[in-house]
């Protein structure tokens, strides 16, 4: 691997824990889908770790489904 791949790859992990860590925020469903959160944390990860990135896809799956106070009633429960 050179210099260039190295930095790529290295850019993309980053840029992965960072979406990561916007999965911690409170949810706000309207934004999470809307800015493609899980889609890009997904793109991310199938270059640093693609068995971790189907991972992605069933979390979009399951944020989906709920209604926007579901998640933030859990999150209260764990953060707050």
């Amino acid at each position: 691997m050179d210099i260039r791949e190295f930095i790529c790859c290295e850019k993309a992990r980053a840029d992965g824990f960072r979406l990561l860590s916007a999965c911690f925020y409170q949810p706000e469903k309207d934004v999470f889908l809307k800015e493609g959160i899980f889609k890009n944390l997904a793109s991310l990860l199938q270059q640093v770790s693609p068995d971790a990135s189907v991972f992605v896809g069933e979390m979009e799956k399951s944020f989906s489904r709920y209604s926007e106070k579901d998640p933030n009633e859990d999150y209260a429960k764990l953060f707050v």
